[in-house]
């Protein structure tokens, strides 16, 4: 047992006694930052800490289902300005023997893109002409290469078409990756995230299944290949996605082969009419007769054909479009069958009739045309898009596709 004098002088027992609890001044208690005291000035003993406050509630996701602000894209370049850059490119890629073509084709895409605006930015292009140089000649060297397999070794250029059908996929890949890591809308690059195994069905095993089918199984084909292009693209953090079903597709294939096949019909019919009459006339017919027939026939069958091709590519691209969203936001497109087929017949006779120098004119006019009949529906707001991840991707197989005339466009 210990003792001690208290301060009052009093000794008192003190191992029996409890240590007290640590004391401290009323003026360091805070709450929520404020100090703190009792009324008498005494010290506290320690609080527990007041809980965090809650973390403010998210704010609520957009309606798909909603009608959305409607930004409709425009095109503002004119066909003027267009004209000195087309000009100059070909000068030059001729004046360089096709070395130009890689910076012909930097400035062509920078001005396209740059004239496309939508919901108040524009579209940017950011390839560089090496990197399409590059490109470029090994697409040449392969086409070089299949030219003159023709001539030198006659059974080597069939082998090396299927070497090319075969590496279709590998091409569509590699161009779908190549043309959205360099394309971007408000500083925010667009992504291709495809695998080469869905390309391989899209591209490869359709193709292979359209002769066992007599090409009934070109609209799913079809189908198949615009999913893959619409779903496997991102942007902003968010993945477009794809609505549309198959039966649409045959739906719009249906009838413009309808199309088709009611002008070859009509054209073999007014051919073997005019024969018939001519014969039973008794009167015969000779190479000026005989030609005319054939032009009268071959013209109301490309007739027929052109009309169901024009039927078929507006109903895909309008369906393409309409079926397809990027998170919560939708487009709109509404192109029209009879105003296409006004610009293409007006656009190939002036082309014609100018010898080529109104090609410019008539791209002008088609992007202005594709444009005003496109909008995006935001449904929230577009600020929320954020960075993707960048890498670098080489453009061999992009170059290789257009070389090869392989539709990687929306």
């Amino acid at each position: 047992m210990i003792q001690g004098e208290d301060d009052d002088g009093a000794w008192r027992d003190r191992a029996q006694l409890p240590a007290p609890p640590p004391m401290r001044r009323a003026a360091d208690e805070t709450v929520a930052g404020v100090p703190i005291a009792s009324p008498a000035g005494d010290a506290l003993p320690d609080a527990p800490p007041l809980p965090r406050p809650l973390p403010p509630p998210p704010p609520p996701l957009p309606d798909a289902t909603a009608p959305g602000i409607e930004h409709r894209f425009q095109f503002r370049g004119s066909a003027r300005e267009y004209f000195r850059i087309w000009i100059v490119n070909l000068a030059l890629t001729v004046l360089t023997l096709g070395i130009f073509s890689a910076w012909a084709k930097v400035r062509r895409e920078r001005w396209f893109y740059g004239n496309t605006w939508v919901a108040g930015a524009p579209f940017e292009y950011l390839a560089q002409p090496l990197q399409i140089l590059k490109g470029r000649l090994v697409a040449v060297a392969v086409l070089g290469a299949y030219v003159l397999a023709g001539k030198g070794l006659p059974l080597a250029q069939p082998l090396l078409l299927v070497a090319l059908g075969i590496a279709t996929p590998w091409l569509v890949l590699a161009g779908l990756r190549f043309r959205a890591r360099y394309s971007a809308w408000r500083t925010l690059n667009f992504r291709f995230t495809g695998e080469i195994g869905d390309a391989l069905k899209a591209w490869l095993l359709m193709f292979m299944l359209a002769v066992p089918t007599l090409g009934l199984i070109l609209p799913y084909m079809k189908y198949l290949q615009r999913r893959y292009q619409v779903e496997e693209h991102r942007f902003g953090g968010l993945r477009f996605a794809f609505a549309a079903q198959p039966g649409a597709f045959y739906a719009v294939y249906l009838v413009g082969w309808v199309l088709g096949a009611a002008g070859l019909l009509l054209g073999s019919l007014v051919g073997a009419t005019l024969a018939a009459r001519l014969q039973g006339a008794g009167t015969r017919i000779d190479a000026d007769a005989a030609q005319a027939m054939g032009f009268a026939t071959i013209g109301l069958a490309y007739a027929g054909l052109f009309v169901g091709w024009v039927w078929i590519a507006v109903g895909v691209s309008n369906l393409t479009f309409n079926r397809a969203s990027l998170g919560a936001h939708g487009f709109r497109s509404t192109l029209r069958r009879r105003d296409l087929f006004a610009l293409y017949l007006s656009n190939t006779a002036a082309i014609l009739l100018s010898l080529g120098l109104l090609v410019p004119w008539a791209q002008v006019r088609m992007a202005r045309y594709r444009a005003a009949h496109l909008a995006l529906l935001a449904r929230g707001d577009l600020d929320t898009l954020r960075s993707e991840r960048r890498g670098r991707r080489g453009a061999t197989g992009a170059e290789t596709a257009d070389a090869f005339d392989v539709d990687l466009s929306l």
